[in-house]
């Protein structure tokens, strides 16, 4: 049946099942189902009164689509990427994304001070974040949007570390951390990590590397070295 239809054009009539029947020397069931089958697969169409004919194919028409960077300018937007990451690290994901205005390297209070300039110039700001450490941004701008899977998932993440952390802890092994970072989220899961552990912790910032502050629960001390 399926060659049947692949050869013939859109439009034209199917023998009868009696006809097909006695060509194919099939029983009628037979050819029956095996055009019920066609029928659903949209190839053929049953016609009543009239037959069985072959399935105009439908007609598919491929839309336009543009990326959200693109569908943002069509829009009127304008969009920048503010960022804690390095520069080398913003870049190329800046440049994949087609985003000519972006900056790396920010502090938390730069990333408002940029919304605050924006708002001063009458712009109406929408700023996207993860939420875990853009929280004060997000509440500079007018309007903001925090997708929860990524803290969900965040959070997730962090808890099943702390329950690997009491693991080996049990087992004897001290964790020893080194941060390189002033992120308050992430010092505190540091912290409850080192807590947990009965180990030690390093803490410093890019600015001031060859300052440390040292957290060691094994001799229950804190102290900058």
């Amino acid at each position: 049946m399926r060659e049947l239809v692949a050869t013939a054009h859109p439009g034209d009539r199917l023998p009868s099942e009696r006809d097909l029947s006695r060509r194919w020397r099939a029983a009628r069931m037979t050819v029956r189902s095996a055009t019920d089958a066609l029928v659903a697969e949209g190839l053929v169409v049953r016609r009543h009164g009239s037959g069985t004919f072959v399935a105009t194919p439908p007609v598919i028409r491929f839309l336009g689509l543009t990326s959200f960077t693109q569908d943002m300018r069509d829009r009127g937007l304008e969009l920048h990427i503010l960022s804690g990451d390095r520069d080398a690290a913003v870049r190329p994901i800046a440049e994949a994304l087609g985003i000519a205005q972006w900056r790396g390297g920010l502090k938390p209070a730069d990333k408002i001070a940029f919304i605050e300039e924006l708002k001063s110039q009458g712009r109406r700001v929408l700023m996207v974040g993860d939420g875990l450490n853009d929280a004060p941004a997000l509440a500079a701008a007018h309007a903001s949007l925090s997708p929860a899977t990524a803290a969900d998932i965040s959070q997730r993440a962090a808890e099943e570390t702390l329950k690997e952390a009491e693991r080996i802890t049990r087992k004897g092994i001290t964790i020893n951390t080194f941060m390189l970072d002033d992120s308050p989220v992430l010092r505190g899961f540091v912290d409850d990590l080192t807590r947990i552990n009965k180990g030690r912790a390093f803490y410093s910032r890019p600015d001031r590397l060859g300052e440390y502050m040292l957290v060691d629960y094994l001799t229950h001390q804190r102290k900058k070295v």
